[in-house]
C-alpha cells in the first residue's frame, strides 16, 4: 500500500478535529473582543475649600459626566461617578461637631442632587483614634450616604487604636 492515502488520511483527520477548535477559538476572541469591560466607577480628586465646595463639585461633576459621556460612546458602561475629597477634618475641623454634620450633609444633599457617590476621605492621614472624631465619623456614616475611611496602617505598622476604632465605627 501506498504511504499518500495514510498521510491524506491523517491530514483529514486533523483538519476535522483542529478546524472546529479553530473556528470555536475564532468565534470566542471575536465576541470577547466586542465585550468590553463594566468601568465601576470614574473618580475626581477634589480639595474641597468650605469657602467655594459648590463650585468645586459642579465643575468636578460636569469633568465626570464628560467622562462618562466619552467611555460610554467608546461602548463602556459606566456604573457610577464619584468625588473623593481629602481627610474630611482638613475641612470640619474648625467647626463644632453639630455644624460639621451638617456641613457634610450639605455635600451629601449635593451628591443626590447631581448624581453622583461621595466619599469624604480617610477620618485622618495620622491617628484616627480620637475619640471625638470617631465619634463624629459615626454620625455622619449612621445620617448620610456618603463614605469614608479610617487609616489603620502605615509604613510604621498596623496601628491597634485606629483598628479599635474603625471597629467602635462599624
Amino acid at each position: 500500500m501506498h504511504p499518500f492515502p495514510c498521510r491524506r488520511l491523517r491530514s483529514f483527520f486533523r483538519l476535522l478535529v483542529i478546524a472546529p477548535l479553530l473556528i470555536g477559538c475564532g468565534l470566542t476572541s471575536a465576541a470577547a473582543s466586542e465585550r468590553k469591560p463594566k468601568i465601576r466607577t470614574i473618580t475626581a480628586f477634589v480639595r474641597i475649600d468650605s469657602s467655594q465646595y459648590r463650585q468645586q463639585l459642579a465643575e468636578a461633576v460636569t469633568v465626570l459626566r464628560q467622562a462618562k459621556t466619552a467611555f460610554e460612546r467608546g461602548g463602556y458602561e459606566v456604573e457610577t461617578i464619584r468625588i473623593t475629597t481629602q481627610p474630611f477634618f482638613q475641612y470640619v475641623d474648625s467647626r463644632s461637631a453639630a455644624e460639621a454634620l451638617n456641613f457634610i450633609k450639605s455635600l451629601d444633599d449635593l451628591s443626590k442632587r447631581d448624581a453622583f457617590m461621595l466619599n469624604i476621605g480617610p477620618l485622618t492621614l495620622a491617628d484616627s483614634s480620637d475619640a471625638t472624631k470617631v465619634e463624629l465619623l459615626s454620625h455622619v456614616l449612621a445620617q448620610t450616604r456618603v463614605n469614608a475611611s479610617l487609616v489603620v496602617a502605615d509604613e510604621g505598622g498596623v496601628s491597634w487604636s485606629a483598628i479599635r476604632s474603625a471597629a467602635q465605627v462599624i
